[in-house]
């Protein structure tokens, strides 16, 4: 690589995040997969990441401070990127970001910002780790991991990339389990997801039914707010526009654990196999109406008045087989009597543990949850219907193939 390059990788390494806003995380996982390229919310962008960082990197004008103020920003990111100290052009930094490259230059300067055992992962891992306090992603080897670092260069169908020489196949293996410890801990545990699936609910609602209220206005008064802020500004929204409706995020700003609760988890293996991979499919009009299927079922289950709008909240996750799979991690091993003296292996070939890891990905942490409020929940327990209710709602779920 030449300095220009090593400017360009740089700068996209500040910026590789750019396009999230806050709760971007929640909010992007709204689409269905059948939506995920349609301009489903009113005033948004199609697609989030590499229309949302050409938006951030090219903002300029009037936006909303924190404290409720105006604020000018009179120079774009995309401006200052322009000026001789980078010299680049921000369409070179989306570009590398989006992984839109095609040289081998490209390829290997965007797999060490996004690809297998990337700067971000690595540091993700290890500061969520940190401030969680669940312990898993300190077991990452950084110092192993660092000094097997290699590149491996392309060949067929595969891209340059940075790879691991064989004395650090351990380090890169503590890189697949500490990721798929901290997804199924942390990242997709229940109770994380039940507080998305609450802000999802209050954000579809807005972008799709609220006057005045979608997801330019979101991101324009959000820019500079923290998690909590935006999450406040949500149910403020909610409230102003839907104020007959209960509220899911009051319970989440009033401190505790205010989280809906789970009644129901479905995996992709065994009995709701069929289930699963049916569910998965639904469109957002399929996923509104099993909702208010569920919605009747406890209804009519006779406990306490529940509020119709917002008892049920379903968590059916969005599956991406590259990104769940965790792309492979090649390395390069000694290898006798061949012309090159070594061979360019994947990991999941050489470690049996991240081959398990590779292939029950999905299955071992993306489930699908029916959640409802602590009340509900604590009422179906109490009054013995609780297993009665999880039974009719199974069994209006497909657990066989249609023919």
């Amino acid at each position: 690589m030449f300095p220009k390059d090593h400017s360009l990788l740089l700068a996209s390494a500040l910026l590789h995040d750019i396009g999230h806003y806050p709760l971007a995380h929640a909010l992007d996982d709204l689409c269905t997969p059948r939506e995920a390229t349609e301009n489903l919310f009113k005033g948004r962008p199609p697609e989030f990441h590499s229309r949302m960082s050409r938006y951030f990197l090219n903002f300029k004008g009037t936006t909303a401070a924190t404290d409720g103020s105006e604020q000018n920003i009179d120079k774009s990111l995309a401006d200052i990127l322009d000026e001789p100290a980078w010299g680049l052009d921000y369409r070179q930094v989306v570009s590398l970001i989006e992984g839109e490259g095609t040289s081998e230059v490209a390829h290997l300067q965007t797999s060490i910002i996004d690809g297998p055992i990337d700067a971000d992962k690595v540091a993700y891992l290890t500061s969520d780790s940190l401030f969680t306090g669940v312990g898993y992603g300190s077991g990452v080897d950084l110092d192993a991991l660092l000094d097997g670092l290699i590149a491996i260069p392309e060949q067929g169908d595969r891209n340059a990339q940075i790879g691991v020489a064989e004395k650090a196949i351990m380090a890169a293996e503590s890189i697949v389990i500490a990721r798929y410890h901290m997804y199924a801990r942390v990242y997709w545990h229940h109770a994380n997801r039940a507080m998305m699936a609450m802000i999802k609910y209050v954000a579809r609602k807005l972008f799709i039914d609220a006057t005045g209220f979608g997801f330019k206005e979101y991101v324009y008064r959000s820019m500079f707010m923290t998690d909590y802020e935006a999450v406040a500004l949500l149910s403020l929204e909610f409230e102003i526009n839907f104020p007959a409706e209960s509220n899911p995020l009051v319970s989440l700003l009033s401190g505790g654990r205010g989280h809906y609760r789970r009644l129901i988890e479905i995996t992709d293996r065994g009995k709701y196999k069929i289930t699963y991979k049916h569910l998965i499919g639904l469109d957002s009009a399929g996923v509104e109406a099993l909702r208010l299927r569920i919605t009747n079922i406890i209804s009519e289950s006779g406990i306490a008045t529940i509020d119709h709008a917002s008892c049920v909240l379903l968590d059916i996750p969005r599956i991406d087989p590259e990104e769940d799979a965790s792309r492979e991690i090649f390395v390069r091993t000694k290898m006798l009597g061949s012309a090159q003296g070594y061979s360019i292996e994947p990991l999941s070939r050489i470690s049996g543990v991240s081959k398990s890891v590779f292939e029950n990905f999905q299955s071992l942490v993306k489930k699908i949850r029916v959640f409802v409020p602590q009340k509900v929940r604590d009422d179906l327990m109490s009054t013995g219907k609780f297993a009665t209710v999880q039974n009719d709602i199974l069994k209006m779920l497909p657990t066989t193939k249609r023919r």
